[in-house]
Order: C-alpha cells, then structure tokens, then sequence
C-alpha cells in the first residue's frame, strides 16, 4: 500500500488507468456507438413493419367485409333468372302504388358481380306516385337497379315511363 503513495507507485497508477482507459473504455465507447446506430435502425425498420401490418390488418378486415358482403348478396340473389316471380313481383308492387305495368321485355347480360337480367318496363301512373313507386322498387326483396328513366305526358293526367334496371340472379 505504501508503494502507491510514492511517486512512481502514483505514476504507475496513472499509466494503469490510462492504459486501462485506452484498452477497455474507449474501445466499448465505439461499440457502445455501433450498438446505438444499429438499435436506431432497427427501431426505424419496426416502425415500417408495424405500418405495414396495421396496413395490411386494415385489408384484411376490408377484404372480410367484402366477402361477408358478397355472402350476403349472393344469399339475396336468387337461383336462376326467376322471370316469373320478377313478372308477379313487379306488377304487385306498381299495383300497389297505383300504377299498371304495359310491357316488360328481358334480356340477358353479364354484371361485375356475376349474371344479370336486364329489364325493360313501361308503367304508366301518376308523376306524383312515382317517387313511392321507386322507393319501393328499391326495398324490394330483389335487388334491382334502375339503369335509366324515361318520363312522357299522355292526354290524360298518366305519365309514362320506361325504366331500364338490372336484376343480378346466381
């Protein structure tokens, strides 16, 4: 112990620290340095990966909504054209908005969503019932769409129409 409180006992302590600092600190300072830019890289990469899976968790609930949407449309379609039930379903509902089915002409064509049948109605009624007609039209039990409408007076206070619409079936 008493070595050390000499000169050349504190010098070799100082050259021993020195040494030590040279030999253990400064180089676990660069590592240490190293190990900071590596973890900042990473963090940034996890932060992209995080992104990416809260995106693609989004696309997956959309793609899940999408389908159970699709199921549900098709469980609403019928099997086949079904024109007869079309027919009966069409001129209960404009009979029961006061309005008289003159013809109605299909054909077939091909939808987004799959096989449609394409009608073509002419109704005549009153311009003031119109909106109601539509309205049930649209919360029928098929999904039909109204393509296109066409409206001309008569002589009478009857209107007709001619709607265009689309029907999807399976």
């Amino acid at each position: 112990m008493r070595f050390f409180q000499t000169p050349l006992g504190s010098l070799l302590l100082l050259a021993l620290f020195l040494a030590g600092t040279v030999l253990f600190v400064l180089p676990t300072r660069t590592v240490v340095a190293e190990l900071q830019v590596q973890e900042l890289t990473l963090a940034d990469a996890l932060s992209v990966l995080e992104f990416k899976v809260n995106s693609l968790s989004a696309l997956s609930e959309q793609v899940s909504q999408s389908d159970a949407a699709k199921t549900s449309l098709k469980r609403s379609l019928p099997v086949g054209m079904a024109q007869d039930q079309l027919i009966l379903d069409l001129k209960n509902l404009a009979t029961s908005t006061g309005f008289s089915v003159n013809s109605l002409n299909f054909s077939q064509a091909q939808h987004s969503l799959g096989p449609s049948l394409l009608i073509s109605a002419n109704v005549t009624g009153t311009y003031d019932k119109l909106l109601e007609f539509l309205q049930k039209l649209e919360n029928a039990e098929r999904l039909i769409r109204v393509t296109s409408m066409n409206v001309q007076r008569t002589s009478t206070t009857d209107v007709v129409f001619s709607l265009q619409m689309e029907a999807l079936y399976q």
